[in-house]
Formats: structure tokens, C-alpha cells, sequence
């Protein structure tokens, strides 16, 4: 793999998350013939083959209280 189709890989895979797959598939129209274990082991050695968690809530420190209040009618 050339620095360019890697940097192209590391783009794509960053800003959209797409399965190794769908790279692999974008990056083959535009450079050619390029192997599924090639782009897997680049993912690896940069550390993006796995798609990072999203936090649900907010973190906060021990001891720290959470309340929601809402009003409530009688009707």
C-alpha cells in the first residue's frame, strides 16, 4: 500500500466508521487491487480495527448526585 491510499484508508475509516468491507471497496475503485489482510493489518497498526465506544451519559465524579424534577398536575 502506497502512503497515499493508506492516509486515504485512515480517512475514511475515521470519519465514517464503515465496515472493512465498504473501505475495502471504495479504496479498490479508486487505487486498484488492494487485499482485505493488507487493510485489516494497517487498521491494527493504527489502532482504528475497532470502532470506539459512544458514552451514554455524562461522567461524573464519585458522590455526585443526579436528580430530575418535574412537575407533576393533579388533573
Amino acid at each position: 500500500m502506497t502512503p497515499i491510499i493508506m492516509a486515504i484508508a485512515f480517512f475514511i475509516r475515521t470519519t465514517t466508521w464503515m465496515s472493512i468491507d465498504d473501505v475495502l471497496d471504495n479504496i479498490n475503485i479508486q487505487a486498484g487491487k488492494i487485499s482485505k489482510s493488507a487493510l485489516y493489518s494497517f487498521f491494527i497498526r493504527k489502532g482504528i480495527n475497532i470502532k470506539p465506544k459512544e458514552k451514554q451519559f455524562k461522567e461524573y465524579y464519585p458522590g455526585f448526585l443526579h436528580i430530575d424534577l418535574r412537575k407533576c398536575s393533579k388533573e
